[in-house]
């Protein structure tokens, strides 16, 4: 990108990058709540225990051991989905929809509930690391979706602001660096 834009229009392209683009952007603005951190706390907890029985299953001989680390994870998951229960129902109604906007799912913890205290049921904070956490490859697809968006507009923009400058077909430079972008868009339609 670069190589074929002026650097008044590389600036534009790398500060249209940096714009906050999605929800979550945003929320990282504003700061995760207090109320979360002891939550991912359990949750970390609770993952290093399950992937202990996970490893514990694996070796032979060992099925007692990881029967009693995967009850253990459970309960670990439980206390995390408990702690946070007592969040939502301490909070007003506003922190409650800033603090469920942070997680990946609605956090409805309690019979025939969407959330359950296993590795994979349990709700996670946006931006979390874990394998688990249905935002993450969203959030990879989206980031991906806007920064190809963001230079096809970058290139489109320098493309047409070099059609109608009257100096072009003189300028045999310019008329390089129009091949190059017509190029680029060509290549970026095909991908």
């Amino acid at each position: 990108m670069r190589a074929v834009l002026t650097a008044d229009e590389y600036d534009t392209y790398t500060s249209q990058l940096t714009a906050p683009q999605t929800h979550y952007d945003v929320l990282r603005e504003q700061g995760r709540p207090d109320a979360l951190t002891g939550y991912i706390e359990l949750l970390r907890r609770a993952d290093f225990t399950n992937a202990r029985a996970n490893a514990a299953a694996n070796r032979v001989n060992n099925y007692r051991n990881a029967l009693k680390l995967r009850e253990q994870s459970d309960h670990e998951y439980e206390l995390a989905c408990e702690y946070m229960e007592e969040q939502f129902s301490v909070c007003d109604a506003g922190e409650r929809a800033r603090l469920e906007a942070w997680l990946d799912r609605p956090f409805d913890y309690g019979i025939g509930g969407l959330i359950s205290i296993d590795c994979v049921g349990v709700a996670r904070v946006i931006g979390s690391t874990s394998q688990y956490c249905r935002h993450k490859q969203e959030r990879a697809q989206q980031q991906l979706i806007w920064r190809r968006q963001c230079q096809l507009d970058a290139l489109g923009s320098a493309a047409y602001d070099m059609l109608y400058e009257p100096d072009v077909a003189a300028n045999p430079t310019m008329s390089h660096r129009l091949c190059a972008l017509l190029d680029n868009l060509r290549d970026a339609d095909t991908i």
